[in-house]
């Protein structure tokens, strides 16, 4: 299985080698192999990591305290460099890298009254939570009146995840386009012909589009005359019985 995932990232990454790409990944991917063989390609790599993964130097992080680190440089004879570094916040946070050295930074952290506070933490894991940033608010996104449901068949999980991320990209793409149109129209003197939408409205709208084609065409591909019709404008509401 560890072979297997590190040859999906292997193959991802295979148009980065030697061009000076910065990759992030979460536990799930993250080996010490996996970040040998990538600093091998000339690709700059960081990523949370398990601590139970083989090959890592030994360090403890139940002897931390709030707020301190600390990380260890390692790797077998004839192996690139690597770092594990630990950072205690509310809870231990694992990172490895494979370009990162020593050096510290100072972040912001929320508290839990709302205020922020500085604090000094390796560089490594600032870096992993910018990059990442990007993914986690796509999940965020995607997760927003999700259409997952739960499968034996495995491909129906691959097919709702790559339908969602679509959808949220098509939003952006949208609410992008609906600015360019209205400040273009405004400097002509016109008002916008149309306004962003929530990733609710849009969602929505796209739903009542895709249900309102397909029942009002037949089973020839042509529109029916007789078929039932949803106007796109339509709102759900309660079941009606037969007298209603």
């Amino acid at each position: 299985k560890g072979e297997a995932v590190e040859n999906v990232v292997l193959d991802l990454c295979g148009p980065l080698i030697d061009k000076g790409h910065i990759v992030a990944f979460d536990s799930y991917f993250s080996s010490v192999n996996l970040m040998d063989q990538l600093r091998l390609l000339g690709i700059n790599a960081v990523g949370t990591i398990n601590p139970k993964r083989v090959n890592q130097p030994v360090l403890d992080e139940k002897s931390l305290k709030q707020d301190e680190f600390k990380g260890k440089f390692g790797g077998e004879p004839g192996s690139p460099r690597k770092g594990i570094f630990i950072w205690k916040d509310t809870s231990a946070f694992r990172v490895i890298s494979n370009y990162h050295g020593s050096e510290l930074v100072e972040v912001q952290r929320k508290q839990p009254d709302g205020t922020h506070k500085t604090k000094s933490c390796p560089k490594a894991m600032a870096d992993y939570t910018k990059f990442m940033g990007g993914v986690d608010t796509a999940n965020q996104m995607r997760a927003y009146y999700e259409r997952d449901r739960r499968s034996k068949k495995w491909w129906h999980r691959i097919f709702y995840s790559l339908l969602e991320t679509t959808l949220v990209n098509s939003w952006i793409n949208f609410n992008d386009k609906v600015k360019r149109d209205g400040k273009e129209r405004e400097k002509k003197g016109k008002g916008r012909e149309m306004e962003e939408l929530t990733f609710f409205d849009f969602k929505r709208s796209v739903t009542m589009s895709l249900l309102s084609k397909g029942l009002n065409y037949n089973s020839t591909g042509r529109i029916g005359r007789l078929g039932p019709k949803i106007h796109p404008e339509a709102k759900p509401g309660s079941k009606k019985g037969k007298n209603g």
